[in-house]
C-alpha cells in the first residue's frame, strides 16, 4: 500500500515542473524563430547585395567602353545642371557602336533592354552624354530619323534629335576625373551604389576604375 502511494506521487508534474518546462520551450521557440528570421535577412540582404553589384559591374563596364569608343580630344567631364554633383557627366564623339543594357527594364519603347548607340545615326558628329541626374544614370545620345537625306545638312539638323536611356536607379554618387599624371589619357570612374535590402537597410557597393583614352588623337583604331 506505502508502494502505491508513493507511485502515484512520483505520477504527474508538479507545478514548479510545469513552470520550468514552459519558460525552457519559451526560449527555445524564440531562439528558433530569431534563427528564422536572422535568416530571411540574411537571405534578403545578399540577394539586394548581389543584384546591386551586378548592376554596378554593368554599369563600369558601360562607362569603360565608352570612353574607349570614344575620339579621345572630344571628351568632356561636367556635370548635368548645378543641381547635380560635379564631375558627374561625361559626353563625348563615338566612333564605334556602344552597346547599352538598361537594368531599369525594357527601354525607349523598343521592346528591349539592350540599345544599340552608334555613329551610323550620327553623320553631325553630335556628342554622346552618360551623366547622373538624382539617383539615376542616363545615356542620351544623338538620333536620326531614318530616311533622312544625310546629304542635306539642313535636313540632318531638323531630323536629328536625343533619345535617353535609363541605366540604373540605384546610382548615389559618380566622379569621373582625369588621372593628374596622365593627363588626358587617364580617366579614374569613382561610382557608389545603393539599393534597400531587408527591413529597409541599405546596401552599398563602392567601384573605381581607371580607363585608359585609347583614341586619343584620332577616331581611328588605338591612335595613341
Amino acid at each position: 500500500m506505502r508502494k502505491l502511494q508513493l507511485l502515484k506521487k512520483k505520477i504527474g508534474w508538479t507545478l514548479l515542473e510545469l513552470m520550468m518546462t514552459s519558460i525552457l520551450l519559451g526560449a527555445l521557440g524564440y531562439g528558433t524563430l530569431l534563427m528564422f528570421r536572422d535568416g530571411i535577412k540574411l537571405w534578403h540582404n545578399s540577394s539586394a547585395r548581389l543584384a546591386l553589384y551586378s548592376e554596378a559591374r554593368l554599369t563600369m563596364l558601360l562607362l569603360t567602353k565608352f570612353i574607349h569608343n570614344c575620339q579621345g580630344s572630344t571628351i568632356r567631364i561636367s556635370r548635368y545642371n548645378n543641381n547635380q554633383p560635379a564631375q558627374s557627366l561625361i559626353s563625348g564623339i563615338l566612333t564605334e557602336p556602344l552597346y547599352v543594357k538598361t537594368t531599369t527594364g525594357y527601354c525607349c519603347g523598343s521592346g528591349s533592354d539592350v540599345i544599340t548607340v552608334g555613329t551610323a545615326n550620327n553623320p553631325n558628329k553630335n556628342h554622346t552624354y552618360i551623366y547622373q541626374q538624382n539617383n539615376k544614370l542616363i545615356v542620351a545620345y544623338p538620333y536620326l530619323t531614318p530616311g533622312t537625306d544625310i546629304r542635306d545638312k539642313n535636313a540632318v539638323d531638323a531630323n536629328t534629335y536625343y533619345k535617353y536611356i535609363t541605366i540604373t536607379a540605384n546610382l548615389e554618387s559618380l566622379i569621373i576625373t582625369y588621372d593628374d599624371s596622365r593627363r588626358d589619357k587617364i580617366i579614374l570612374v569613382s561610382a557608389r551604389f545603393v539599393k534597400t535590402g531587408f527591413q529597409n537597410q541599405l546596401q552599398r557597393i563602392n567601384l573605381k576604375q581607371a580607363v585608359a583614352v585609347k583614341r586619343l588623337h584620332s577616331s581611328g583604331y588605338y591612335a595613341n
